[in-house]
């Protein structure tokens, strides 16, 4: 019983209840450390994974960036390639329709001109074809009278 009191009374002094505290923080300390030490490792680990990735990633964007640079220069130099080839394509065409415009002008002409000589022409049959009924009419009455007379 004795050794008993003794216990209580070390327990009750400030001293010892300051030491179970310590005591009560190291062995906290300890599992926070390991806890820490765990967390560390995961997060360690994913760093590293992660830098990998991320490492490939830049790299292979900026392969991309390189070949799409490339592609931009040699479409910017076929656009102006094209560009000018349309200028020349819409001048000559101009020019085309130009030509156009003037040869249907000229057949329009030569249109009115036939038109007109046609009609002439029609014109000049129907005469001609009344003035061959006139004669056969009067050849008739000739012959008519050349035989009477004959």
């Amino acid at each position: 019983m004795l050794l008993h009191l003794m216990k209580l009374r070390q327990k009750n002094r400030p001293v010892s209840k300051v030491i179970t505290l310590l005591k009560d923080m190291l062995k906290q300390l300890e599992k926070e450390a390991t806890e820490d030490e765990e967390i560390y490792d995961k997060l360690a680990c994913w760093c590293e994974t992660n830098d990998k990735e991320k490492t490939k990633s830049i790299a292979d964007a900026e392969a991309k960036i390189e070949d799409l640079t490339t592609k931009i220069e040699e479409l910017t130099a076929l656009s102006a390639q094209l560009s000018t080839e349309i200028k020349n394509l819409e001048s000559e065409v101009a020019k085309n329709q130009e030509a156009l415009d003037q040869a249907t002008a000229i057949r329009e002409k030569q249109l009115a001109e036939f038109n007109a000589e046609e009609k002439d022409l029609l014109e000049s049959i129907s005469a001609l074809k009344a003035a061959i009924t006139v004669l056969s009419k009067h050849r008739g009455v000739l012959s008519c009278r050349c035989h009477r007379a004959v």
